[in-house]
């Protein structure tokens, strides 16, 4: 839109913008405490449909952000007149800080069309708020009416999740962090965090805005151990049991205690391995039957450098050798199945999770005992679905992460698949596990092909189709059959899964030119294909059916118009000769550019089909 129409309509975009500003001031009346399945209230929902109005028209014309701005300085210069002068709260309903909360959040969503120096501004100002506002005695905890009190612990808590938004923008502008006071504000967010007297709202927009704080006090930690040490500890040695907080702050808190533990440069290494060792199982009280919070908190401070993970391991090392002990005693447990299957799947989950987090620091060692316990494992194929499916993730991740030295690990995979869950596949008795077993498949053929293909890495880059001596032969075999067979149920999400993965191992690896490929798998697999696109039984998956059709056929395209196509003509039932002819001589052209060959064999399809209706 260039500046001509900017200007013919520019009183209709700021006559817009006012009147929906008008209509959101009006959010007070609307419920804010019933959630619907969203987990939003009918005043969110309002105020988020009538500020993405806003922003629309401001994508168009930047302009109505300034405006915007006027607007929520007025409001905010009221509410700054209150902190300074709380006896102007007998007042409070007639004062404009009652339309902070929806104009600061539209002043949020329209942050990036505002100058840097702008931002800065803002960001003072809402800092400076935020820590008076929190601290000494806050206005809503004044004795005011009850309506007053929300309204001002909406205020505080909007200004407080304003400000994480704000400082995220400006946590690399060296100015900004330079004439910030973050320690006077972190002292007052983690103390407000430790008072069991502050709101839950309070208490929320904190733990929203802690971790962007913290996260630059982090980097330059030598000028901050000190302070950080004296606030957090708290948290650290449990003084302080964070049940007031609800789960999503609490997590929050140590996360980010938990960071300032692994960066802190004062404790030597084996210290910090113990402390956090203690950390951690404050984390998880009551042993297995509570690890969720745990994994939480090691997955969400993440990522983290190998010495960090080694220290990690050597801490949550005790956890993992409990859970795989649980897993032993739970085969030769004569207790209820059901009453150790809940604990047994949490125990899975974490095994699942912390494999994937700490994977190259484990020892080879325990991963075998680990692999050895899921081989052992006959009971549980049968009894739980969701516990079958988690190790068959971790199974992946172990095929996945592990070294080419631990063939071991890779031969014990595929035996556990092909032994004990194919013929279960084979089956149809646990269609939820189906796209978990196809997933470590996959995870064999495409990470450890060189099981498969033991030929030298620089030989196949020079020469690709030398990549042909194959061992464990009756493996790969029964893989690719599986794989086969899957194109031939209705499942389209396994069908697109598996489709998916043949192409990528064909990336990777020329799959479809190994002669091993070829002569066993190459004319099944395009059969099989062609068979879905004439019935058309996953017309959505059209042209990538299409495309791994050609992909196969371009290995050999002679073979493929030569005597592939003409073989599977003459095995396809209810085409009389005569059109076996004509589709020959019609559709059958060598042509090997891609879009004229998915013409050809779109058109091919449909007339084969066309054919078997006459």
């Amino acid at each position: 839109m260039n500046e001509c129409i900017y200007s013919r309509y520019r009183h209709l975009f700021l006559d817009l913008v006012e009147r929906v500003t008008q209509k959101i001031n009006t959010f007070g009346s609307l419920n804010d405490e019933t959630f619907d399945d969203d987990g939003q209230t009918e005043c969110q929902i309002f105020l988020n449909k009538n500020i993405e109005i806003i922003s629309n028209v401001a994508h168009l014309y930047p302009v109505i952000a300034v405006p915007v701005v006027d607007n929520w300085k007025v409001y905010i210069n009221d509410y700054i007149t209150i902190l300074n002068s709380p006896m102007l709260l007998e007042n409070f309903k007639d004062s404009k800080c009652m339309f902070l909360v929806p104009s600061t959040r539209t002043l949020t969503s329209l942050s990036g069309y505002y100058e840097d120096s702008m931002k800065i501004a803002i960001t003072k100002m809402l800092n400076d708020i935020a820590i008076q506002g929190v601290a000494t005695t806050p206005l809503y905890q004044l004795p005011v009416s009850q309506s007053t009190t929300k309204t001002l612990i909406q205020i505080q808590s909007e200004i407080l999740t304003a400000l994480s938004r704000w400082m995220h923008l400006l946590n690399n502008n060296k100015q900004f962090c330079m004439e910030q006071n973050r320690e006077k504000l972190f002292s007052v967010l983690v103390t407000s965090l430790q008072d069991t007297s502050q709101p839950t709202q309070i208490h929320d927009a904190c733990g929203v805005l802690l971790p962007t704080v913290t996260e630059p006090m982090l980097v330059h930690i030598s000028e901050y151990t000190s302070l950080l040490e004296q606030l957090l500890s708290p948290f650290l040695d449990g003084s302080i049991t964070l049940n007031h907080l609800n789960k999503k702050t609490r997590l929050s808190v140590r996360v980010t205690s938990l960071k300032f533990l692994l960066t802190c440069p004062s404790q030597e290494e084996e210290i910090k391995v113990l402390v956090l060792m203690n950390y951690l199982k404050s984390l998880a009280p009551s042993g297995l039957n509570d690890l969720k919070m745990l994994t939480d908190v090691l997955v969400s401070s993440g990522p983290y450098k190998m010495s960090t993970r080694r220290i990690i391991y050597r801490a949550v090392e005790p956890c993992l050798v409990e859970a795989v002990t649980h897993l032993k005693n739970f085969m030769v447990s004569e207790s209820s199945l059901n009453a150790q299957m809940e604990k047994s799947e949490r125990v899975m989950t974490f095994l699942s999770e912390m494999y994937e987090l700490l994977h190259d620091t484990m020892s080879p060692q325990f991963v075998q005992i680990l692999m050895q316990t899921f081989v052992d494992l006959d009971m549980i194929w049968s009894a739980s679905t969701s516990l079958t499916i988690k190790m068959l993730e971790v199974l992946s991740l172990i095929v996945k992460h592990s070294s080419k030295s631990n063939k071991e690990f890779t031969s014990v995979a595929i035996k556990l698949a092909l032994e004990k869950l194919i013929p279960l596949v084979a089956s149809n008795c646990y269609p939820p596990t189906v796209s978990a077993l196809y997933n470590l498949l996959y995870c064999v053929l495409m990470f450890k092909w060189r099981y498969f293909f033991p030929a030298s890495p620089s030989l196949s880059v020079l020469h690709p189709n030398n990549d042909n001596n194959i061992d464990n032969s009756e493996q790969f075999t029964t893989i690719l059959e599986v794989i086969g067979y899957s194109f031939m149920i209705n499942d389209i999400s396994i069908f697109s899964q598996n489709l998916k993965a043949i192409e990528e191992l064909h990336m990777q690896w020329n799959l479809y030119a190994k002669e091993y490929f070829k002569h066993y798998f190459l004319s099944k697999y395009m059969t099989v294909l062609l068979n879905v696109m004439v019935n058309k039984s996953h017309t959505i998956l059209s042209d990538e059916i299409s495309m791994a059709i050609y992909n196969m056929a371009s290995v050999d395209f002679d073979y493929f118009f030569s005597k592939f196509l003409p073989e599977y003509l003459k095995q396809t039932d209810n085409i009389r000769n005569d059109q076996r002819q004509f589709l020959r001589q019609k559709r059958m052209q060598p042509v090997k550019e891609l879009p004229t060959f998915m013409l050809n064999l779109a058109q091919l399809t449909n007339d084969i089909r066309c054919s078997k209706q006459i």
